[in-house]
């Protein structure tokens, strides 16, 4: 028997709880996926997977949200799948995340959630020198006119006849890439020229104020009024920026969540206030989201949370197994997260005390997102009569806002979107 992996396990684990299957061992006929790659082109992107065998293929689109959905019959998941996710930058165009797993004991499914409406044109390869059997889909603008279709088309064409002048032994579909230089740089051009969007989320409002210090202040107002500021100054460095809430209006957190996704955010920032029985607890925190990593970072959580569940997964009906899909699904943005939240306490850290210099776990609602980097920001502690003091004040705020806003743009600087 093939010795199956811990993420094989998880797969498993998952599809048998999901569909009632049970999986079978890979057999020795079984077509291996070799090869699997994303290609970002001027007009389109492209996904090429290449197999020792040829294997049946089928896709179909999926809306609210927007999906494409690829069947691949025969074939076992593999490190050449699970490496999918990484090959999505989200400067793309098209596709947002991806998630793999079996919709029964034949068929391997891949979900690839879009940020546009797109059509899809599939093609296969035959063997070719080193190559082996091959699947290309291209994925393109919905409104994509047949002109415009048939010029890029001509322009692959072009491409690959100078790569075969000057290799006549060479067939592979990505030798257009490297000879046409022009193309790659329009689309490093388009990818520096997108603006990041972020969305800003106020904790609490209307009929939900959070937590009051012990004068009266209350937590809606003051993260409020530092998000204000916070977009005022994202603003300022270029950055798109929407706001779950723009005034004293109540919002399901479910809903704060989604909007990131209606607006394709690149990152969703989360304002708090802290609030402890110990008066004397004071300092900026912020959280990513995972398991609670300690009884404060529980507390506060529950403190903050409505019943609720992942965006994207729908619950089965076993904790367990809806804790492993869950674990799968936020592993592809956990990293990212933390290195921001990290950035943002240092950067708050020039101007506040802070709690922990380093971010903290917690299972918030709120960061529940599978595919965009979420933190959730604690200004300060409300219950602490010092803090409270500062988080009234407009300099106090404007810098934490400086801060944060620094933070953000190194972050972006250092990542592809």
């Amino acid at each position: 028997m093939a010795k199956l992996t811990r993420r094989h396990l998880l797969t498993l684990a998952a599809s048998t709880a999901l569909t009632g299957v049970v999986i079978a061992a890979p057999s020795g006929n079984t077509p291996k996926l070799l090869s699997s790659r994303i290609v970002r082109l001027a007009d389109r992107s492209r996904l090429i997977l290449e197999t020792d065998k040829s294997i049946k293929v089928a896709h179909f689109m999926m809306s609210n949200p927007t999906r494409l959905v690829v069947d691949l019959e025969g074939v076992e998941i593999n490190a050449v799948l699970n490496n999918l996710p990484s090959q999505i930058a989200n400067a793309d165009a098209f596709f947002k995340s991806v998630r793999i797993g079996r919709k029964n004991a034949r068929i391997v499914r891949i979900v690839f959630d879009l940020k546009q409406a797109v059509k899809v044109q599939m093609s296969t390869r035959a063997p070719s020198g080193s190559l082996k059997h091959r699947v290309q889909l291209d994925v393109l603008a919905a409104n994509t006119t047949p002109a415009k279709a048939q010029s890029a088309k001509s322009v692959s064409n072009n491409a690959r006849t100078q790569s075969r002048q000057s290799n006549k032994n060479n067939d592979d579909p990505l030798m257009d890439l490297i000879n046409d230089k022009q193309r790659q740089r329009r689309n490093t051009q388009a990818r520096n020229n997108r603006r990041a969007v972020i969305v800003i989320d106020a904790g609490h409002g209307g009929k939900d104020p959070g937590t009051t210090g012990p004068n009266g202040t209350t937590e809606k107002s003051v993260v409020l009024a530092t998000s204000l500021e916070l977009k005022r100054q994202l603003e300022a460095k270029g950055y798109i920026v929407h706001m779950t809430r723009g005034g004293d209006s109540f919002v399901k957190l479910r809903d704060r969540r989604q909007h990131s996704r209606r607006v394709n955010a690149d990152l969703f920032l989360s304002i708090h206030a802290n609030a402890s029985n110990n008066g004397t607890l004071r300092g900026a925190d912020v959280f990513v989201w995972g398991r609670s990593n300690s009884e404060r970072a529980r507390e506060l959580a529950l403190a903050e949370n409505n019943a609720d569940y992942v965006d994207g997964i729908p619950s089965v009906g076993n904790k367990d197994v809806d804790a492993i899909l869950t674990d799968m699904m936020q592993a592809q943005t956990t990293a990212d997260s933390t290195r921001l939240g990290n950035l943002i306490l240092k950067q708050m850290g020039r101007y506040t005390k802070l709690r922990k210099s380093t971010v903290e776990t917690a299972d918030f609602v709120v960061l529940r997102s599978v595919d965009i980097p979420s933190v959730l920001i604690e200004l300060g502690f409300l219950s602490n009569p010092e803090e409270e003091k500062l988080l009234n004040s407009a300099t106090h705020r404007r810098k934490l806002a400086i801060g944060i806003a620094d933070a953000v743009q190194q972050y972006l600087r250092h990542t592809k979107r």
